[in-house]
């Protein structure tokens, strides 16, 4: 009997010293505006909710234009974003393979691999699309 419990005090003290050390940041650390900042044309932004939605922001007539996205959400090193809530049987998705979170840097991959995009979060303010 004193071996079981000296067991459970050992397994909720490791699961306490994991979640507590060891998990990384929740998903709280995505929310935000963010910034393309390689490999880019121009001036493109991800807005990220706490709401679990986002918009895309486009520099229309030298103001930016927020325009909905749809739903994401962060598991483990995967963003998944779910496009065209519009249609809830419509299966496209985007994903983003998280590398590092620093500060107010995120650098991801998309889908399968490919070139590692750097994004950096931003403070803007958008008018909603109409």
């Amino acid at each position: 009997m004193l071996s079981v419990l000296f067991g459970l005090l050992t397994f909720g003290g490791l699961v306490y010293l994991y979640e507590r050390y060891y998990r990384g940041p929740s998903d709280t650390v995505l929310v935000g505006t963010w910034l393309i900042d390689s490999d880019s044309d121009g001036p493109y932004y991800w807005r990220l909710n706490a709401d679990h939605t986002f918009e895309t922001l486009t520099p229309i007539l030298g103001e930016l234009t927020a325009f909905p996205g749809g739903r994401w959400y962060a598991g483990g090193r995967l963003v998944y974003f779910r496009l065209g809530v519009e249609n809830p049987w419509d299966p496209r998705l985007f994903i983003w393979r998280i590398e590092d979170v620093s500060g107010d840097t995120l650098r991801v991959r998309y889908n399968r691999g490919g070139f590692m995009h750097i994004y950096k979060k931003v403070e803007v303010v958008a008018k909603p699309s109409i």
